[in-house]
């Protein structure tokens, strides 16, 4: 085994060395699916828990949408003006950067920031895309995925809900929390994982842009 997989498996002792070979052989028999290094199925299994059938599905899915979904996933020039204005774009840029510099976690929260946003905004929302994002965060991506917060909440949100909700599974309904004001997010959120504009102490936006750029 490779010791960047030795670090991710003393990080997670749930997953075992046999649950690794055993994903090993049934990648044998995928020849769709493309070689996968210990560690990156490391994260595959812990993210679902230790179970190999969630964690086959898991990888078919994660390998598969990065193949079709191409919008999404080729020319990822992250100085491209196009592609600097796709938000579900950068958001899985984000997330495959933080998969490969950190590992995985035992929770990841995710927070929408909605100032600014304007109900012209919805006549440009791509539902195919955005079909095709709300299935691949929590049905492909190797993370556990606990809480969607949405801050600074706007008056036409119970619309882009209704829109989107049907392409949703209802436990990622569930974890869905909208807030008008940061005092109800502070209940949820830990102030140290929050940035300084939003009433934490985890750093400015400068600070963490400057930061991730610099990773």
């Amino acid at each position: 085994m490779d010791t960047e997989s030795n670090e991710k498996l003393e990080r997670w002792p749930q997953v075992s060395r046999g649950s690794i070979e055993k994903l090993k052989q049934w990648l044998a028999t995928q020849p769709h699916l493309p070689q996968v290094q210990e560690h990156e199925i490391a994260l595959f299994v812990h993210a679902n828990y230790g179970d190999l059938e969630a964690t086959q599905r898991t990888m078919e899915n994660y390998y598969t949408l990065r193949t079709s979904y191409r919008e999404c996933f080729a020319d990822r020039d992250i100085f491209n003006k196009a592609l600097q204005t796709a938000l579900s774009i950068i958001i899985t840029m984000c997330l495959d950067l933080w998969m490969r510099l950190e590992g995985n976690a035992n929770g990841h929260i995710m927070l929408m920031d909605m100032h600014g946003m304007h109900l012209s905004h919805m006549t440009k929302l791509n539902m195919g895309a955005a079909k095709k994002h709300m299935f691949y965060v929590p049905e492909a991506l190797p993370i556990r995925l606990k809480q969607i917060h949405f801050i600074n909440v706007v008056p036409f949100m119970n619309q882009i809900m209704f829109l989107t909700k049907p392409f949703m599974r209802k436990d990622v309904q569930e974890m869905i929390n909208m807030h008008v004001n940061l005092d109800t997010l502070h209940q949820a959120v830990p102030i140290e994982s929050l940035p300084n504009e939003y009433g934490g102490n985890g750093g400015s936006f400068e600070e963490l842009e400057s930061k991730h750029i610099c990773l």
